[in-house]
């Protein structure tokens, strides 16, 4: 598997899925524009077969120093950053750039199928920048979020995709990173509070559309009793 594992990421022209015997690899690119971009967790760990830990899901030889990883688990940030072109993951103080923990490897916090992290280049020169990611293949993906808790959603198919939201509780929010606007589940619909020019504000209902690949959207859960579910088509 490590040959296999190698030729498929060396290969890392197009987005390529190498077949392997039990083990599908699943290899994606994502062209960065700007120095934020939102970067979905597609596949699930090479090594363990679970949740994916950051340190095996974005390759780094291509990526320059000071390059950062941000992964959210729905109350905290954890950080990670390059200390040299091409070098591993190393973890990182949050709260400043300069809080550099030296010489460690990426923690043991993992990532789910179907949630996303954010990686932040180093400067304008990098933003035409190809990020690769990679890990073993999943047909369905299907997000998790804890009730109660919150989480960045990302659209983890190879092209544009509509969320489908089960168990939202009533006051559970969705953001779109796109426009950032948000909608409130009221019970019963999804929708926003829309002014008018006179009068109270009238509740306008919204039905989750189309998000393009890589696009996404914060959701918070308001729910005590079910965890909701997020499945794309």
């Amino acid at each position: 598997m490590n040959k296999l594992l190698f030729i498929a990421v060396a290969s890392l022209g197009l987005s390529v899925m190498a077949a392997y015997t039990p083990t599908t690899v699943g290899v994606t690119k994502i062209t960065a524009t700007a120095q934020d971009t939102l970067v979905p967790v597609q596949f699930k760990s090479l090594v363990t077969g679970g949740d994916i830990s950051p340190e095996h899901l974005v390759k780094t030889a291509n990526l320059k120093a000071g390059t950062w990883l941000y992964m959210f688990n729905g109350s905290s940030y954890t950080a990670w950053t390059i200390m040299s072109d091409g070098g591993q993951w190393t973890t990182a103080d949050t709260s400043t750039k300069e809080g550099i923990i030296l010489g460690q490897h990426a923690g043991t916090e993992t990532l789910s199928a179907g949630s996303a992290i954010w990686i932040v280049l180093p400067s304008a020169e990098s933003y035409n920048q190809d990020i690769y990611v990679y890990g073993a293949y999943l047909a369905n993906i299907t997000a998790t979020i804890t009730k109660g808790t919150a989480a960045l959603i990302a659209n983890p198919l190879q092209s544009a995709a509509t969320p489908t939201i089960a168990n939202p509780a009533k006051g559970d929010t969705l953001t779109l990173i796109s426009t950032g606007k948000t909608y409130t589940f009221n019970g019963t619909a999804w929708g926003s509070l829309e002014k008018k020019s006179s009068g109270l504000p009238t509740f306008t209902t919204w039905t989750p559309s189309s998000i393009a690949v890589g696009a996404g959207f914060w959701y918070r859960s308001k729910g005590t009793e079910n965890n909701v579910t997020i499945s794309w088509s």
